[in-house]
């Protein structure tokens, strides 16, 4: 995913996909990013299609990591596509694993549980997106739609004046954030499973036996491809895959440092 650096107004487009999953109840939340410029993203979403064609599911079809117990074998052909996506270069993916249970949910904010989520988007934003891309592109977000996004829009400043201060990207990183329903959005999808996947697996849910079988193997099967332990944090040059794995800075019992 070749991006030039052109001057200001003349930046290319990027579409930045991200969703979340596994919040609430599991000891570990993923929260997921996928960058692709608009031409790519057009022709995967009709392999996608061309994919659901061959395992002869209907083309209206959501697929979704919660219903990866009924559809095994498509949610299998996605983890593969995803694999070879990031491979060629066609597609970045970033994953931010956060201990959701250590947190301190009051002192993120009235929404407590919703908004250690949104604050978890922020930084995915802030520390991926626009340290990776914001210098070269007008970065397009397109999060899943729900109340942990729903904030997005507008902290969307706030995200641009961070990167400008941390990073020195002399304009908005972020021209635009709108939510999609991932019903309706073939990549949110792509994204969905592939983060559900990988986020059971770092619950270790392929190896407690609280997964079907079939999830079980397909966590398993996930987290095999990846070329580093699952707990593993990669250094910020590592753009087409990115592991993050954090640590809160308000624990439960803990008094907020800000």
């Amino acid at each position: 995913m070749y991006l030039p650096e052109p001057p200001g107004a003349n930046r290319p487009s990027l579409l930045y996909f991200c969703d979340e999953s596994h919040i609430r109840t599991f000891a570990w939340m993923g929260i997921g990013g996928l960058a692709v410029a608009p031409a790519p993203a057009a022709e995967i979403a009709k392999e996608m299609e061309r994919l659901k064609h061959n395992r002869r599911v209907s083309p209206h079809s959501e697929i979704k990591w919660t219903k990866a117990k009924s559809k095994p074998d498509i949610c299998r052909d996605y983890l593969d596509l995803m694999e070879s996506l990031i491979v060629e270069n066609h597609v970045h993916f970033h994953v931010r694993f956060s201990p959701f249970q250590e947190y301190d949910h009051k002192a993120s904010g009235n929404r407590k549980e919703t908004d250690t989520v949104s604050k978890a988007y922020y930084q995915l934003l802030v520390h991926r997106a626009g340290r990776f891309y914001g210098s070269q592109a007008k970065i397009l977000v397109r999060p899943d739609a729900g109340d942990c996004t729903s904030n997005l829009p507008k902290l969307m400043t706030a995200v641009n004046a961070e990167v400008r201060l941390k990073y020195r990207v002399p304009h908005d990183a972020i021209t635009h954030i709108q939510a999609r329903n991932s019903e309706d959005d073939p990549m949110l999808q792509l994204l969905d499973v592939s983060l559900g996947a990988l986020t059971s697996a770092r619950n270790g849910g392929h190896l407690n036996g609280e997964l079907s079988a079939i999830k079980t193997e397909l966590a398993a099967y996930a987290a095999a491809k990846l070329p580093v332990a699952i707990d593993h944090n990669h250094a910020p040059r590592h753009r087409r895959f990115s592991l993050w794995n954090v640590t809160p800075k308000w624990k439960k019992g803990a008094v907020p440092t800000r």
